[in-house]
């Protein structure tokens, strides 16, 4: 459990936080992808639990702009498909990296944690349909599965 003081830093920080990104979001888009950056990184390793994982989700899904083409956007998404797939929400996370594939958005990336999903939630074949596809779409392999729990 959070004590009093812990809670009340977060919601203080949630508090200025949720006033600079009205600004940032029409204004600076550097300062919004280190906010981005540095805000969910602080709210998941504050206190490793499902439920704050859930609250960064919550936050990322409000943040989010519209344009999803745009590279801000699709490091989002990125991000929480990687907290899906944290947390063991691998339907969603998923359904997040097929959507970034479509926009080929850090398709390495994207492959190595759809992989993994598939792997952890018993589609194995689907994992070996992604590890086909990519070998068929490259001369050569540019990531090591030997970590992969198979």
């Amino acid at each position: 459990m959070l004590s009093d003081l812990d809670q009340n830093t977060i919601n203080e920080f949630k508090r200025i936080l949720d006033q600079i990104q009205e600004q940032l979001i029409r204004t600076n888009k550097l300062l919004f992808l280190y906010l981005e950056n540095n805000y969910y990184f602080f709210i998941c390793n504050y206190e490793n639990t499902i439920k704050t994982s859930q609250e960064s989700l919550v936050l990322m899904h409000q943040i989010k702009v519209k344009d999803i083409e745009n590279e801000l956007c699709l490091k989002l998404n990125y991000n929480m498909a990687y907290m899906y797939y944290l947390y063991h929400n691998f339907e969603k996370a998923i359904e997040k990296i097929k959507m970034l594939k479509k926009q080929s958005f850090a398709l390495n990336d994207c492959n190595r944690v759809l992989i993994e999903c598939y792997l952890r939630s018993n589609k194995k074949e689907l994992a070996l349909d992604v590890i086909r596809n990519e070998i068929e779409d490259k001369s050569s392999f540019t990531y090591d599965l030997s970590d992969l729990i198979i």
